[in-house]
């Protein structure tokens, strides 16, 4: 469906399957909302560009790429929504004003795209990818993020910016803010590459982050920052990351507070006298190596007519975060 030049749009508990491009394409519309709205493959699911007032609620979108994409948005609320894609992002997107909260985006991806009969995607890269710029008549720069209550599991970064996104300058990306989010085995860290104008407000509280130390590709590196205007860390635990998670440079200021690093413990750093039996733990995370759609690679992107495998869609089993 492609909605122009439209207000009051509603669309509610509807589901749509193999779509042959964007599910639902809006532009230049205002007072969007989607609700109860289900997407099972095809590529894109939600696409906005130039739009205001977007309500987004108790949708599930499970796509073969990015589930919601676009730019030049303004006032876009998600709430109570699951987000599934192997494509390089969740959500690939510039806006004035998201709030997106009691949400869930997850990997890998439960059903395979294919572009032009020659990719193929497995895993997705970012959750959030910051300063996407298509072109629009929109705001120049996305400002004011809220990611509240929201779990990411199983996908490989959280959140990057930088300044260059499918070859094209990024919108520059202003305050940014995690409340409360829960993410479980992360292997890349969180990005600002680049920002121009140093104006990048990151702020992260009350959160929790695990990283797939067992995937090859995991450094353990919770924050990795390049010109920026703040960073505010506060009430954060860290568990598996490296000896010195957070590298931050070209920044006006950073600001850690309460920032608990966790480290798996073996029974050679406990000291236990005249104790006749001592007994250390560790129960690790599902990795990432297991949920792959091809067995036994460790490639993001495929050829097509490399030897592949698809094994349908894996069955959906939120992690209990109740514990984090």
């Amino acid at each position: 469906m492609y909605i122009c030049d439209c207000e009051k749009v509603r669309i509610q508990g509807v589901k749509i399957v193999r779509s042959a491009c964007y599910t639902l394409m809006f532009e230049r519309c205002r007072d969007i909302m989607l609700s109860h709205v289900s997407v099972r493959a095809g590529q894109d699911g939600f696409r906005f560009t130039d739009c205001h007032c977007i309500k987004i609620d108790h949708c599930d979108v499970r796509s073969g790429d990015d589930c919601m994409s676009g730019s030049g948005n303004c006032d876009v609320g998600i709430t109570d929504t699951m987000l599934n894609t192997p494509g390089d992002a969740t959500m690939l997107f510039s806006c004035v004003g998201l709030r997106m909260k009691r949400s869930r985006i997850w990997s890998a991806c439960e059903y395979p795209a294919v572009f032009q009969d020659t990719k193929r995607y497995s895993l997705c890269h970012t959750a959030l990818v910051h300063g996407y710029e298509s072109g629009t008549c929109g705001p120049n720069f996305s400002d004011d993020w809220l990611i509240e209550d929201t779990v990411f599991e199983n996908v490989q970064g959280v959140y990057r910016f930088e300044n260059i996104i499918h070859g094209r300058k990024a919108v520059p990306a202003r305050r940014v803010v995690f409340n409360r989010v829960h993410a479980v085995n992360m292997v890349e860290p969180i990005l600002i590459a680049g920002d121009p104008d140093g104006a990048l407000s990151l702020e992260i509280r009350h959160s929790t982050f695990h990283f797939a130390r067992e995937d090859a590709d995991c450094t353990g590196l919770f924050l990795d920052a390049d010109a920026f205007d703040a960073i505010t860390l506060e009430d954060v635990r860290l568990r598996g990351c490296c000896d010195q998670p957070l590298r931050c440079r070209n920044g006006a200021s950073l600001t850690v507070r309460d920032v608990v690093v966790e480290k798996d413990l073996h029974a050679g750093q406990v000291c236990a006298d005249a104790v006749p039996e001592v007994l250390t733990e560790t129960t690790a995370p599902t990795t990432l190596h297991t949920r792959f759609a091809v067995p036994g690679s460790t490639s993001q992107v495929y050829p097509k007519d490399a030897t592949e495998e698809f094994r349908g869609p894996l069955p959906y089993i939120p992690h209990d975060c109740s514990s984090l």
